[in-house]
């Protein structure tokens, strides 16, 4: 079936709540106008400043899994409901749209907890193929076929990337043959839906294509995507700037981005900087819009352009669509409701889908790192890593723990920034001993996503000397632990001083040579003060900090 209209009406109680009609999406009601402007629930442009990506990404996981049709003799088994006030509506892009989020979570984190729901989703889809959807009798309605088989292609991708299952993998080839096969409308203006829900298949097609070595499927997306280009330059305000159905023009964007612009890369950026302004950032909701929705695909359009021009301006209203969308799970189950207007209990599982593939994930992609590595070289371990992709986080922080001792600090005073390859020599390491650092992503606008541990011991050298910096520093609760290494076998002192020079505190000892961790017990007073060890002609001092 087609995704039904919303139309919102106030009920007479003592706080308005948002009720939902449902009705097909026909081609007279796509030519429609807008209804009336509505008061959004939270306030137009309600952010959540801070929050973290995979955290949200997996809370949805769980909303989505939690309106899953698990009943083995219900005839929808498998399939995914539309939202908690549409339950009995259950839908092919729903269920797609679940293997994609299931499956990239698997991906991301190594869980199977979704494992048993994407094998339902499968049952269902097999059953209501993409290809099969409705609407195909009418010109301007054809869109949902197309729309289907872009998230059927999607969905198989993902699937096989994660799971390493080829099984599915003529699933998503119908899919991507029905696109190649069955070109629809999309030279009439007023059909901006098919256009729109094309350009959405040809950015899947494209990728479809490369991912399994298809050179005819490739040369179809191209000839496709060169008149989704043509018309957005014809009408580049309609086919960029505006919205119908559940889809708005970051449509076109991503789908330029994904398919045209990956085989004339020199083009891009010039192109994207003359049409990505006609992207919108908020709209406001109205009776009968999926502002949500609009609003989730000028997000993905905004990333796309940010990309391909390096602009933080685009991260920044990309930020902006993530954290409006991201505070409307003012329920905090997981899912978001279609429109600004809609109420707490009216979330949906499609555009949470939205928020995932077209917001989170994409926070993830960027923050996300490869060949992150700690090497032992004399005297120090040297940590590496590359980004992901070209366009990356803006900076970095590294942390550490040492094996043994509870907790982890931060070994960067300020964060790493500059371009890649990556490195950083922490020096402040005992021979011998046993580090785990963890590395810290951050974005333009402060999302973080952390990546490690990894695990190195400091090279063993030699007649070494070496002391290690107190943790906890500050200390608290009148105890923390030093470090040290010795070079030889033999009798060693460790003295506290204050600023002053006054001695506060004296221990001695005979230890062997190698690495050793003293236990210090105090009742200082709050404080800097001077620690310092010595054994033999070797002597080290450092600093440490009191505090209550």
């Amino acid at each position: 079936m087609f995704k039904n209209n919303l139309a919102i009406t106030l009920t007479a109680v003592a706080v308005g709540t948002a009720a939902f009609a449902t009705e097909f999406w026909t081609a007279e009601e796509l030519a429609r106008p807008p209804g009336p402007p509505l008061q959004p629930r939270l306030g137009y442009d309600a952010r959540a400043e801070e929050y973290d990506a995979e955290a949200v990404f997996g809370k949805a996981c769980a909303f989505i899994e939690y309106w899953q049709v698990k009943d083995p003799n219900d005839p929808n088994y498998g399939g995914i409901r539309e939202g908690e006030n549409m339950p009995e509506i259950i839908q092919t892009d729903n269920t797609q749209e679940s293997v994609w989020v299931w499956s990239r979570w698997r991906q991301l984190t190594g869980s199977r907890k979704y494992d048993d729901a994407v094998a339902r989703s499968w049952i269902y889809i097999n059953k209501n193929p993409a290809w099969e959807e409705e609407g195909w009798e009418n010109p301007a309605s054809k869109y949902y076929r197309i729309y289907n088989c872009g998230w059927g292609m999607r969905a198989e991708m993902m699937y096989r990337r994660a799971t390493g299952d080829e099984s599915r993998k003529n699933y998503g080839l119908t899919c991507a043959r029905f696109v190649a096969e069955n070109p629809i409308e999309i030279e009439n203006i007023s059909y901006l839906t098919n256009y729109l829900c094309t350009a959405w298949a040809v950015g899947n097609l494209y990728e479809y294509a490369e991912d399994v070595g298809d050179a005819d499927l490739k040369v179809v997306a191209l000839s496709l995507a060169s008149k989704v280009k043509s018309l957005a330059e014809e009408a580049p305000g309609w086919c960029i700037g505006y919205n119908s159905w559940a889809m708005s023009g970051g449509a076109a964007i991503w789908g330029l981005h994904n398919s045209y612009f990956q085989e004339h890369p020199g083009d891009e950026r010039s192109w994207m900087v003359k049409h990505g302004p006609y992207l919108k950032t908020l709209v406001e909701p109205s009776a009968g819009s999926w502002d949500n929705a609009w609003n989730a695909w000028y997000m993905f359009g905004h990333h796309s352009c940010y990309h391909a021009t390096g602009d933080d301006s685009y991260w920044s209203k990309f930020d902006k669509i993530a954290s409006n969308l991201v505070a409307q799970d003012t329920d905090d189950d997981g899912g978001i409701p279609p429109s600004q207007a809609g109420s707490a209990t009216g979330d949906h599982t499609w555009v949470t889908s939205y928020l995932c593939m077209m917001g989170m994930d994409r926070i993830i992609r960027d923050l996300s790192v490869t060949n992150f590595a700690a090497a032992a070289e004399p005297g120090r371990l040297v940590l590496s890593w590359d980004p992901a992709f070209e366009t990356h986080a803006a900076a970095y922080n590294l942390y550490r723990e040492t094996k043994g001792l509870p907790g982890r600090a931060k070994i960067t005073d300020t964060p790493l920034t500059g371009d890649p390859p990556y490195a950083f020599a922490d020096t402040d390491v005992v021979p011998a001993t046993t580090y785990r650092y963890w590395l810290e992503a951050l974005s333009p606008s402060g999302h973080y996503r952390i990546t490690g541990p990894v695990e190195r011991t400091a090279g063993a050298v030699k007649a070494t000397f070496a002391l290690g910096q107190n943790y906890p520093n500050p200390a608290t609760y009148g105890r923390t632990a030093v470090a040290f290494a010795l070079a030889r076998a033999g009798t060693a002192s460790f003295r506290v001083y204050d600023l002053a020079g006054r001695e506060v505190y004296r221990t001695r000892g005979d230890y062997s040579a190698g690495k050793h961790v003293l236990e210090l017990a105090f009742d200082f007073a709050p404080g800097v003060y001077v620690y310092k060890l010595e054994a033999g002609d070797d002597e080290a001092a450092k600093r440490m900090v009191i505090v209550r």
